[in-house]
């Protein structure tokens, strides 16, 4: 057991408890705007609820890192997350999967009010507004990266570009409240949860999304995600701060969401420990034996040509933390064609198509465990046995 001791090492976050056990530590990590030579990451698990959390990374100086650093899907103004969303290979944007559960989980009128904080670019809101015209839009973002992006995107909502602790309106209620992405980014999320609760209306909902870790064990080297949520501690954080879930959506994808609703009378459930420790070192073995792929990858012969298909976070801290450097890598493969063009570690990003153009002879991954089927599959039906191909392991069911 680990208990308070140093600058790094700091009561529970989701509940409060001083015991935590230490986890996988890397002195390089990567930020989640795919940026790779970040700060170490200290990775804890408390021993009461099961919450694992960064107890260092952008911890201590969050609000520079945003405001000044972070860029995540600045490749183009429309770039998102895309998904597939069944076998015949239909895909369809995050922002519309979202506003569809929002849409089917909540009688919206025609005419309300909605804040967004952690606002990105504005996707979300140009999306929402499309579909909800008559809805008056306000937007808490504190990236300078976005502010040219939301002003385009969104030109009739209100702005505010700071922190939401010095959002003027943040003393007012909306119907919706939306966070995407935010919670794991924050320090204290109880409290940051608690202000999403305050500027509900009575009747009001909160509309919460963060990646989900039982599918994303690539997380424990994300530099500025300082809580790893599975669904479980995500409800444990929002019954504390007054919030009651009343529709969750889990599905073979990183993001999870919720809708919550005030409820005063709210309390987290008991923790089921064994199952978050045995979420933990699932995770933690995966990376483990994804690094050894790597490893083994960068240790081949020069003359081979090693393509990389994803754009995760994993192969990122990969390339500081193994044999397969950056140098290595010919190229990345990704699907989202709004990343076609552009590059990750200085490689060049492209349809999996031209790999027999780049002369590629090895295919490696860059995917969290959920995806990785599908890519395998993608892999077999395109370059056949032209490629020699490296899976990733399974994530071991916990």
């Amino acid at each position: 057991m680990i208990k308070t001791e140093s600058a790094l090492l700091h009561d529970c976050p989701f509940c409060g408890a001083a015991e935590h056990k230490a986890l996988l530590h890397y002195d390089i990590s990567v930020t989640s705007d795919s940026r790779p030579g970040a700060g170490p990451v200290s990775n804890r698990q408390c021993l009461a609820c099961g919450g694992v959390f960064n107890a260092s990374g952008s911890r201590y100086h969050v609000d520079s890192f945003y405001s000044d650093h972070y860029q995540l899907l600045s490749d183009s103004d429309l770039a998102e997350f895309v998904y597939q969303l069944n076998q015949e290979a239909q895909t369809r944007g995050i922002n519309d999967q979202m506003i569809d559960h929002i849409v089917a989980n909540l009688n919206l009128p025609e005419q309300g009010r909605l804040l967004e904080v952690g606002s990105g670019k504005g996707l979300f809101l140009k999306k929402f507004s499309e579909r909800f015209p008559g809805w008056s839009l306000s937007s808490v973002e504190p990236s300078r990266n976005a502010q040219s992006y939301l002003a385009r995107l969104v030109p009739g909502a209100r702005f505010h570009f700071g922190s939401f602790q010095t959002c003027p309106f943040a003393n007012e209620t909306f119907d919706l409240v939306v966070s995407i992405g935010v919670l794991e980014h924050i320090p204290e999320p109880v409290d940051f949860a608690r202000r999403l609760h305050d500027c509900t209306s009575s009747n009001g909902a909160v509309f919460i999304s963060v990646p989900n870790f039982r599918h994303n064990p690539s997380d424990l080297i994300a530099y500025d995600h300082l809580s790893r949520f599975s669904a479980e501690s995500l409800r444990g954080v929002l019954a504390r701060a007054g919030l009651k879930v009343r529709m969750s959506h889990e599905a073979d994808m990183v993001p999870m969401w919720v809708v919550a609703k005030p409820d005063a009378g709210m309390q987290p459930e008991r923790a089921a420990l064994s199952a978050a420790l045995a979420l933990a070192d699932a995770a933690e073995d995966w990376m483990r034996q994804s690094f050894e792929v790597y490893d083994r990858l960068g240790r081949l012969d020069a003359s081979r040509r090693i393509g990389i298909y994803g754009t995760g976070i994993a192969v990122m801290g990969a390339a500081s933390l193994t044999s397969l450097t950056a140098e290595r890598i010919a190229c990345f493969f990704d699907d989202n064609m709004h990343l076609h063009g552009k590059e990750r570690l200085g490689r060049p990003v492209v349809a999996l198509d031209q790999f027999r153009a780049l002369g590629i002879t090895d295919i490696c991954f860059s995917a969290n465990p959920c995806y990785l089927p599908r890519l395998e599959a993608k892999v077999r039906s395109v370059c056949g046995d032209a490629v020699a191909m490296w899976p990733l392991p399974a994530l071991r069911a916990a």
